[in-house]
């Protein structure tokens, strides 16, 4: 599966790390280091999920969120937190987060979910 993934992490080394797994998994993967830059992004070109942490310098991961819901309705999404908590996670998906990951997270649970919420987007186009 070709698909293009923006990764909106604020964390230098976290973003680097997520993007040489999603290159390994096959994927095309562009990073963001702010909302703002996330959103550029998103004005430049398509993406099939975008990975975006919760708490972002400028502005927060929910308000990214609305804004890229905004630009792209359907664009599957899963946030980030170390900062995890239910009301957040609730939050996030009435928002419109396909999924929610509590750092530190593995590798492995990453690319389970990314393959989960891309798999989802699949059917939902399919129908």
């Amino acid at each position: 599966m070709n698909a293009n993934i923006l990764v909106v992490e604020d964390d230098p080394s976290l973003r680097r790390i997520m993007q040489l797994r999603m290159d390994h998994n096959g994927f095309k993967v562009v990073c963001a280091a702010s909302g703002e830059e996330g959103l550029d992004a998103l004005d430049r070109e398509p993406f099939d999920l975008v990975l975006t942490d919760l708490r972002l310098p400028g502005m927060t991961g929910l308000d990214f969120l609305e804004r890229m819901h905004a630009l792209r309705p359907g664009l599957p999404v899963v946030m980030m937190t170390a900062f995890g908590s239910v009301e957040t996670a609730v939050e996030a998906m009435k928002k419109g987060a396909s999924d929610f990951l509590v750092k530190p997270f593995s590798l492995d649970h990453l690319s389970a979910v990314v393959a989960k919420s891309l798999e989802m987007q699949a059917l939902r186009e399919e129908n």
